[in-house]
């Protein structure tokens, strides 16, 4: 006699450990196997499996960037198999990604905040928008109880930060979707303007550069609200980087990073103690030693973006006259994620969980065109 069936189960917790070990970095597998029969597709859009599949691969891959062009369009480049409902928003710039949020600005109007994996926007309303030199930064406002995984359709925070003109004052200010309202701004008098470069939170602190990243601004955001500028590491040349970003070290750590003519790429960390602000240089990378050929390397590169990658490390995006490439700081790994001579001040890399059913399957691929 034939042993009976093992019980569905057991079936199904096999299939569980089957499909949690998917990649990440590829939304195709979880898009096709959902695909596969009604069985499959409830396991894979159960949140319960979905916070053990976040669990399972720990950090948010890399599924794209999103990169400002001339003619005022934010848009979305996947580098994965993912590509949001809405790619291209006119007439609007990226400020900032962060937390699976995109952060747009609508020439002359509001601020969007934007979840390009379940599309949901909301706008920042009563935001007073100066005319130039100003940015702004989106974080979850969850706090520390988040691993920031899966923040989708949660509370969220936008730090507005300006000029107060026509005087040398910066001010700044917190816009909370709880409560729909702005705090009460702080000021600062700094001479240097807040630059559209990505924003870096570290620790409790949201840090702006500023004037071609000369200078930072750092602005608190839970316990008193102040805003406090110092300068970039020192350098004879205050203008001899192709590209500068900030990077998050630790847990409230934060690292500078300057790429010198000919693809050698600085660090320097900062310690702080009250208003005494070091740099110390920690490590030098030889970006040359990665690109593919001499080719790419005699034209010249630019530093234009910055991701949290896999294992604790960080990637760097790295622009050249044939695209687009991102390397990991850690283990040196290379990969061209766009095609073309790339004309970017900065892009945003986007990181997060892919969710099946909210967005479109796009063919895989080593790289983009765009």
């Amino acid at each position: 006699m034939a042993p009976p069936p093992p019980p569905p189960e057991l079936m199904e917790d096999a299939l569980g450990e089957i499909l949690l070990r998917l990649p990440s970095d590829d939304p195709a597998h979880l898009l096709r196997a959902s695909l596969v029969c009604k069985q499959w597709r409830r396991l894979l859009t159960d949140p319960a499996f979905l916070r053990r599949y976040r669990a399972f691969h720990r950090t948010p891959p890399l599924l794209g960037f999103l990169r400002n062009t001339d003619d005022y369009i934010a848009r979305f480049v996947p580098t994965a198999s993912f590509l949001p409902r809405t790619p291209d928003h006119h007439s609007c710039r990226v400020l900032d990604c962060r937390h699976g949020r995109v952060l747009l600005y609508v020439h002359g109007r509001d601020y969007i905040v934007w979840d390009p994996i379940t599309g949901d926007e909301h706008h920042v309303p009563d935001a007073d928008i100066p005319q130039s030199n100003f940015n702004a930064a989106v974080m979850c406002a969850a706090g520390a109880g988040c691993d920031h995984r899966d923040c989708h359709g949660g509370p969220f925070l936008v730090a507005l930060v300006g000029p107060d003109e026509p005087e040398l004052v910066t001010y700044a200010s917190l816009y909370s979707s709880e409560s729909g309202e702005l705090c009460e701004p702080s000021e600062l008098e700094f001479e240097y303007y807040v630059e559209m470069l990505p924003p870096v939170l570290a620790g409790g602190a949201m840090y702006f550069q500023c004037q071609f990243g000369l200078a930072i601004l750092s602005y608190d955001l839970y316990v008193d609200g102040s805003l406090f500028g110092f300068e970039r590491p020192e350098r004879d040349n205050p203008h001899d980087f192709d590209g500068t970003a900030l990077i998050p070290a630790g847990d409230c750590g934060l690292t500078f990073a300057g790429l010198m003519p000919y693809s050698s790429l600085h660090l320097w960390s900062l310690q702080m103690t009250g208003d005494l602000v070091e740099w110390t240089s920690h490590r030098v990378i030889e970006l040359g030693t990665l690109l593919p050929s001499a080719d790419i390397r005699s034209y010249g590169q630019s530093l234009i973006g910055v991701a949290p990658g896999p294992d604790d490390s960080d990637i760097i995006f790295v622009g050249t006259d044939v695209g687009v490439f991102a390397i990991g700081l850690k283990s040196r790994w290379i990969r061209k994620v766009s095609e073309g001579r790339s004309s970017d001040y900065a892009i945003f890399p986007y990181t997060s969980f892919f969710i099946p059913g909210h967005a479109i399957e796009r063919p895989s691929a080593a790289t983009t065109t765009q």
